[in-house]
């Protein structure tokens, strides 16, 4: 990913707010859970100021977080915590779940806190 000068992104963000305060944007729903509460604009081209993506603050904050960890193994739990969620729907204990993510049981607790999600820590 190309590094944008703070200069134009602080200037894209401008035009889009104005944009936004004239009533020329409306804010849409969130791409990810569909709510309207607390929507913020994403910008993938901030060349392009007034094509955003819309999300929620929490799946906005989420995406940066996953962004920046990309290449790490939280990053790596980021992109897939839906599966995290249905292992832990399914029942299964961290030892599993750990397993099957291919982490330690130590970064998948860490992720998993952060994260809200609440861990079967008992083995099977």
């Amino acid at each position: 990913m190309k590094t944008i000068p703070e200069n134009i992104k602080n200037k894209s963000r401008e035009i889009y707010r104005f944009a936004l305060d004239r009533g020329l944007v409306k804010k849409g729903r969130c791409e990810v859970c569909g709510t309207n509460e607390r929507i913020e604009g994403h910008h993938e081209n901030y060349l392009v100021p007034l094509d955003v993506v819309w999300f929620c603050k929490t799946h906005h904050m989420e995406l940066h977080a996953a962004r920046r960890h990309k290449n790490t193994i939280y990053g790596k739990l980021c992109s897939r915590k839906d599966e995290v969620i249905n292992f832990v729907k399914e029942g299964k204990s961290i030892k599993d779940i750990a397993y099957l993510m291919e982490v330690s049981y130590s970064c998948l607790h860490k992720f998993a806190n952060k994260q809200g999600i609440k861990l079967n820590l008992f083995y099977k």
